[in-house]
């Protein structure tokens, strides 16, 4: 009975490793692809301080540098 409950647990741990595994996988592969979108050739804004400016719609409330 014991080594039943330690094989259900095992298969268990398993799965949810893999599921993890999976999740982790999908995380990377989504942070790929946003640095590639972030930093690609269609970026219209040189850093991200600027793109936050933009995207936040304070261009008009900050003060321009002279």
């Amino acid at each position: 009975a014991t080594y039943n409950q330690l094989e259900l647990l095992l298969i268990q741990i398993d799965r949810n490793l893999d599921d993890k595994q999976h999740s982790l996988m999908t995380d990377i592969m989504c942070l790929d692809m946003r640095a590639t979108l972030k930093k690609g050739d269609r970026a219209p804004l040189a850093n991200e301080t600027e793109r936050n400016i933009v995207l936040t719609r304070l261009e008009n409330e900050i003060p321009s540098e002279l």
